[in-house]
């Protein structure tokens, strides 16, 4: 973390904080180096129910098919792929109203930079579509529909072809009012 303040003066006191790096996670490098599309190299298998030698769950596939079967994955990252970046930080305002009574105003906040995202690059064309009905919450009963993608990949040598990026932004904000009393 860099950078901390904190500020006291009696009646009130002030605090606010600062930056954190992520890192990228060992599995996300492991599949980089492991999945390169070679043959020869780490092989995936996945199968659907309707799969032939498909085991039923729970069961472990007994002996592996041949590599010939699924087209390999390949995992890459996107250039210049730098650590996420993640600014966290609070500023707090608390004043004391009475002798045992005290209030305090808080903004919360989180912007998140560089987050990675993995996006398979050779999806089969979208043959037709699935709707998806919500249940419960606020979005109750309502369906969304999305493509469906099914059959051959684009590039049929491979399997799915991930490229990992660092496009995702995200950002928090927040607001917290509280007293306290004893009870």
């Amino acid at each position: 973390m860099l950078g901390t303040l904190e500020a006291t003066a009696n009646p009130c006191s002030v605090e606010a904080n600062g930056i954190y790096y992520g890192r990228i996670i060992n599995s996300t490098i492991s599949n980089a180096i492991t999945n390169t599309g070679m043959t020869s190299g780490q092989l995936q298998f996945q199968f659907v129910p309707t799969t032939a030698g498909a085991p039923l769950y729970p069961n472990v596939v007994s002996t592996p098919p041949a590599a010939t079967v699924n087209a390999p994955d390949v995992v890459v990252f996107a250039p210049d792929t730098p650590n996420p970046l993640i600014h966290e930080f609070d500023a707090a305002y608390e004043w004391q109203i009475g002798t045992n009574t005290a209030v305090s105003v808080s903004y919360i906040g989180s912007l998140g930079r560089n987050l990675p995202i993995f996006i398979d690059q050779n999806l089969p064309n979208p043959t037709s579509t699935i709707t998806y009905t919500v249940a419960g919450g606020a979005l109750d009963g309502q369906a969304f529909t999305v493509p469906l993608f099914t059959g051959a990949r684009q590039t049929t040598n491979f399997g799915r072809i991930t490229n990992i990026s660092n496009s995702v932004t995200s950002k928090y904000n927040a607001m917290v009012l509280q007293i306290q009393s004893p009870a």
